[in-house]
């Protein structure tokens, strides 16, 4: 049985077919910085440069989806 919290470590998250996936990935980077998760362990776990994670907490900050 595959439990459903691990999809903040799928790859699958990085770049996929589905326009939902960047979505979860977005919402993934913001939630784990509402935790208080670094940036650099946030692109880690989210298989993403630490650039584009920045670069959505910008977004989120200025209230841009």
């Amino acid at each position: 049985m595959k439990h459903t919290w691990p999809l903040l470590l799928e790859p699958a998250l990085s770049r996929g077919p589905f326009p939902g996936e960047r979505l979860r990935q977005r919402h993934a980077i913001a939630a784990l910085r509402i935790e208080g998760v670094a940036p650099q362990s946030i692109a880690i776990f989210t298989h993403t440069h630490v650039k584009t994670v920045r670069r959505w907490l910008g977004r989120l900050e200025q209230g841009q989806p």
